[in-house]
């Protein structure tokens, strides 16, 4: 009893005892393990508190079962329980509600909850998290409205980007690319991980401040700069394999000859010889396994695997030293990439420097100072042989046994150009910087003046030497003929360009607060000058291969093989209010007066104004009753954009200088001429976008799901084409003003964003777009682009050719229909007769019969992102896909035997047409029968080619997991490390046959790649 007295006495002794005041310390970092400063901590229902120091670590006197409260601006405020434990890890994660986020505008900064416009911002986090080489990949389906189209995963490669659809036929369709506010040539002038955040400016109220270049919209790059307070070292090194997406097979030398004897035989009119092209002796050998005796007399070559590799690799590294003072903040981000290819003697490599510093001058007076550089080594063959690699018939030898370069088909040798044909380097220098002062007199004003140079310099050497082949049974070389194809001599081609331009900017900011009123007003003048100047000389017959100079050309073969120079200038004014009343009403309203160097002076200026209105519903005090809508606000916007990225010098009238031929009696004489090619229009000018915008914002449960939906219309006036003059008039079609196109879209995209209990935090996101472009009066032109037309009523480059209804299966269907030609069999396209020269059926196909096949391109843009996180690990997946799209299944995919001898693939030796299936088997065929004869008949665009090229992607599936400081303290170097594996663009989901990726339209170029990428991160 008494026993049990003393345990009770102490266990009350302990509790009282810990029950009082006792101190405990820890460490607060961001999602990344690095310690934040200055982290306000306080003792929920006390006035106690205490701030983190520089390193992130506090101590304070507590009593177990208080709340801590952690609150960090831009990052989520957490609780914490105190327990028995004297030192803890908080870790605090970003504000994914995003209301109070500080977006980038045009020439300055925003509240995302006054935007009045169309504004999306993707951060760097999600761009990183992606682990990819180039920007514009990270930014698929990332944001509604915005479409990002890969055609090729060549190391170095870019992207087609769209924002809402398309504003003008034959002008550039894509966006302004500003980097902090400057414009450049390209997204992908700055890797991934030097980019703080990314904004996309989609309708005329957020991009009219940028007036004539706008037209197609705009995206803002802000690269990392430092913070006062913070010092930290960033080390991220990736390691990635990439393999194609889909890999292409096709039939190996025994399929190929039983394909093209059974062509031959169509095109011979079904005779008695079963074996025209191949013997059957030649064909018993490879069937018997004899042919693998003497590959030599019966190749099978795999030219695929003799050229292209089963996977590439790629290391990218980046250095990022990040320091900020009260008087300094330097920034400097160093990056470094290499990856190989597909095939050999192909290496990629960039180097990347940027430097970012602000300096406080005094209280009022500050320096921005930034410099950036980027070195491009491209060293590759003289070739890609990947088309000619997957599709070269195995029939033919590319080596003999003896090792010799073997002919090929008729020299065509990929193996022997890609090995023995010659080599291409390129070297691309990017320098560039901005310098700025600024004056703030008064807290509210600001004046900025900036001045941006950059210089670009390309240079490129591409020597092509002479390659010969030898017969399998002659061991000297073959007469001077015997060149393999397009390398009978040795030519050297050199390439030099300067592209140097220069940005000068005077901006005025005033924002001022004032009772329940809010009102900023920017002023300011911009000059852009660029000039463009290339040299461009071909030397050719070399007499060695082994000096690639121009010197050792012979002197009388020595070319001006493209030289040119070119300049371009602009002069701006613009202007923007923006005014707040109470965090309800909006009204904002933008003005830009731009005069370029592309017009005549008498159509040299033009104006581009916008008006923008929102109203936070929210914030209305009869809004206090519905307590599930934490954020609701209307929005609408009008504005004017402009385009003149239409080409140099079309008012004037320019004399070009060429090489003529003149007669000289029996004789031709070539001479240096100078002429006027183009008849010039003196009154062109912009093409005019009027962009209409009206959306919605939503925030439910304290903004933890957030909608948005928008409505766009964009109508573009004045657009540039093509006027037809008489030939002869003696001069190439005119350009000039006459065309216009409607675009109508819209879009919706929602998230959620919460956490279950301390440690589990997720998000989840998905956004969908649909636009579609309508042809307006084009002067009654018909505008043809490849399979594609464009006229007034039509869709924006609408597929444009033949119906068609199946494959003829009897000789007695062919008699009783309408052709294209006689040499129609069983087997090939049957095509409906549609119209003829009267506008009714004629009882012929032919071009009458062409009629509007629906949309080139994709319809129904979708993406999302979902990320979990929880004590230190986190995953992330991202997708992206279409809804819609009429996929042409072209004949670099299917045609087999094309230019009578590339091989056929086994997606179409496994479903064709043929004399030797019964009928029912041909009734379920996909593809027509095999022949040359018929191949202008069965390979017109139709609609028969056309495939249901919907598709979803997983582009990332990412995990890692963050070693958090306290445990790598013992280290003395590093405050967090981050171990990660990713897989991008593994998984797609579609109908299309196997082998082709629905982002890919040709099937002749380099591969589209899905990755395997591992990682570290560490922050020291």
């Amino acid at each position: 009893m008494k026993k049990n007295f003393l345990m009770l006495m102490c266990f009350v002794l302990s509790s009282m005892l810990w029950s009082q005041d006792k101190k405990i310390s820890g460490t607060v970092t961001d999602q990344e393990g690095v310690p934040l400063p200055g982290v306000n901590i306080t003792i929920e229902g006390t006035n106690q508190g205490t701030q983190t120091d520089f390193d992130g670590e506090f101590s304070i006197n507590v009593t177990e079962g208080d709340m801590l409260k952690l609150s960090y601006l831009g990052f989520k405020t957490q609780t914490q329980t105190v327990t028995q434990q004297n030192y803890i890890n908080v870790m605090l994660m970003e504000d994914s509600s995003q209301l109070d986020e500080v977006v980038v505008v045009g020439y300055g900064t925003t509240g995302k909850k006054d935007i009045t416009g169309s504004i999306v911002t993707i951060d760097s986090k999600a761009i990183t998290e992606r682990s990819v080489t180039n920007i514009s990949n990270a930014l698929q389906g990332a944001a509604a409205g915005v479409s990002v189209t890969r055609s090729s995963s060549e190391p170095g490669a870019g992207n087609t980007i769209r924002i809402r659809g398309n504003t003008t036929l034959q002008g550039d369709n894509s966006p302004l690319i500003l980097v902090d506010d400057i414009p450049v040539g390209s997204l992908n002038d700055v890797p991934p991980d030097q980019v703080e955040s990314i904004s996309i400016l989609k309708d005329g109220a957020a991009s009219a401040i940028y007036g004539s270049r706008a037209a197609a919209g705009v995206i803002i790059i802000t690269t990392k700069r430092a913070k006062t307070g913070v010092t930290r070292v960033t080390y991220n090194a990736e390691y990635f394999i990439n393999k194609p997406t889909k890999e292409r097979e096709y039939v190996d030398a025994l399929g190929y000859m039983q394909l093209d004897n059974e062509k031959v035989w169509n095109d011979a009119g079904n005779n008695e010889n079963l074996y025209p092209q191949w013997s059957e002796e030649t064909i018993n050998e490879y069937t018997s396994g004899t042919a693998e005796l003497n590959r030599d007399l019966y190749p099978d070559t795999d030219w695929a695997g003799l050229i292209l590799k089963k996977q590439t690799t790629g290391t990218r590294h980046n250095i990022n030293v990040s320091s900020g003072s009260e008087k300094l903040k330097t920034n400097l981000s160093l990056g470094y990439e290499n990856q190989d290819a597909f095939y050999a003697n192909r290496d990629w490599t960039r180097f990347t420097t940027r430097i970012n510093n602000d300096i406080k001058v005094t209280d009022k007076i500050g320096v921005i100072a930034d410099i950036n550089f980027r070195l491009v080594e491209d060293r590759r063959p003289i070739l890609d042989p990947t088309g000619d690699a997957l599709q070269a018939a195995p029939i033919y030898a590319a080596l003999w046994e003896d090792g010799r370069i073997a002919e090929g088909k008729s020299g065509n040798n990929v193996y022997a150009r890609l090995n023995e044909g010659g080599s291409y380097s390129g070297d691309s220098y990017q320098f560039g910087g901005k310098l700025g002062i600024f004056f703030k007199p008064i807290e509210a004003l600001k004046i900025s003046l900036n001045l941006a140079p950059r210089f670009d310099f390309f240079k490129s050497k591409s020597f092509s030497k002479t390659v010969r082949y030898w017969a399998f049974d002659d061991p000297e070389m073959l007469g001077s003929s015997a060149f393999i194809q397009d390398h009978g001599s040795t030519n050297l081609n050199e390439k030099r360009t300067n592209n140097n331009s220069i940005t000068t900017q005077a901006i005025v900011n005033y924002n001022k607060k004032f009772n329940k009123h809010s009102v900023e007003l920017l002023g300011g003048y911009e000059e852009y000058s660029n000039e463009s100047e290339g040299l461009e000389v071909l030397g050719r017959e070399f007499l060695s291969n082994d000096f690639p100079y121009l010197s050792q050309a012979p002197t009388d073969k020595v070319f001006d093989d493209g030289s040119y120079i070119s300049e371009t200038a602009y002069a701006s004014v613009f202007g923007r209010f923006n005014y707040n009343f109470d965090n309800k009403y909006y009204l904002g309203a933008t003005v830009r007066r731009d005069g370029s160097s592309r017009f005549s002076s008498d159509y040299r200026w033009g104006n581009f104004p916008s008006i923008s209105a929102a109203w936070t519903i929210s914030n209305e005090n009869f809004m206090e009753s519905f307590e599930p809508i934490s954020f609701l606000k209307l929005k609408a916007s009008n504005g004017s954009l402009g385009n003149d990225r239409l080409g140099n010098y079309l008012y004037l009238s320019v004399l070009q200088i060429s090489d003529v031929l003149i007669a000289n009696g029996a004789n031709a004489e070539l001479v240096r001429g100078l002429a006027q090619r183009y008849l010039t229009t003196p009154d062109i000018s912009w093409e005019t976008t009027n962009s209409t915008n009206f959306g919605v914002e939503l925030g439910l449960f304290d903004d933890r799901l957030s909608l948005e939906g928008e409505y766009f219309i964009k109508k573009t006036e004045d657009m540039l084409l093509s006027l037809s003059v008489p030939d002869l008039v003696g001069f190439d079609d005119p350009t000039v003003n006459v065309g216009s196109m409607e675009t109508k879209g819209w879009e919706v995209q929602a998230s959620w964003n919460d956490r279950i209990g301390d440690d589990f935090n997720f998000s989840i996101s998905a956004n969908v777009s649909d636009s579609e472009s309508i042809i307006g009066d084009i002067n009654d032109k018909r505008l043809f682009s490849g399979n594609t037309l464009s006229e007034e009523g039509s869709q924006f480059r609408e597929l444009y050719g033949l119906q068609s209804d199946g494959l003829f299966q009897t000789q007695d269907e062919v008699d009783n229909s309408p052709l294209t030609s006689d040499a129609v069999k069983p087997g090939d396209v049957k095509y409906k007769d549609l119209s003829g020269p009267d506008g009714t059926p004629d009882g012929v196909i032919n071009d009458f019969d062409k009629t509007f096949l629906g949309s080139s391109g994709p319809r129904y843009y979708y993406g999302g992102r979902i990320n979990l996180d929880y004590k230190g690990f986190d995953f992330g997946l991202v997708f992206q896909g279409v809804g819609k799209y009429n996929f042409n299944l072209g004949a670099d995919y299917i045609q087999p035997l094309v230019g009578g001898w590339l091989t056929p693939s086994k997606e179409y030796a496994s479903s064709y047409w043929s004399v030797n299936k019964t009928p029912e088997e041909n009734l379920s065929v996909k593809y027509p029968r095999i022949s040359s004869t018929s191949n202008s008949n069965n390979y017109r665009f139709s609609d028969y080619w056309l495939m249901d090229g919907s598709y979803l992607k997983i582009k990332t599936l990412s995990l890692g997991y963050t070693i958090p400081s306290k445990a790598l303290e013992k280290t003395g170097v590093f405050n967090s490390i981050r171990l990660f594996a990713s897989a991008n663009d593994f998984f797609t989901f579609d109908k299309l046959p196997d082998g082709v990726d629905p982002e890919q339209a040709s099937g002749r170029g380099y591969f589209l790649t899905k990755s395997f990428v591992f990682g570290i991160k560490a922050n020291f």
